[in-house]
């Protein structure tokens, strides 16, 4: 593949990496990702109940949280068109 067609290809990827999280949502993401995580052993035991979540359930919503918040991205926010990621974080990239 040509250079010029890898580049080409990258432009239309482009959008889907760029940060569109804010640095308040992250925290939140990592924080309820984590308690997610850290409650799941819990829930198979148990000892916790979370309404509408098997504990593989907690964990696999958990560790996505905590990526997007990591990653200051969301899926879901780039299929909807949402951007809550101020100027001043994106220009830092």
């Amino acid at each position: 593949m040509s250079k010029d067609k890898l580049r080409s290809k990258m432009k239309d990827y482009a959008g889907v990496w760029e940060k569109n999280v804010g640095a308040v949502d992250a925290r939140i993401r990592i924080f309820v990702g984590s308690l997610l995580v850290l409650l799941a052993p819990l829930q198979a035991t148990g000892y916790v109940p979370i309404p509408f979540f098997t504990s593989v359930g907690a964990v696999l919503a958990g560790c996505i949280l905590i990526i997007e918040g990591l990653l200051n991205r969301c899926v879901l926010y780039t299929l909807l068109g949402i951007d809550r990621c101020p100027a001043d974080i994106k220009s830092s990239e």
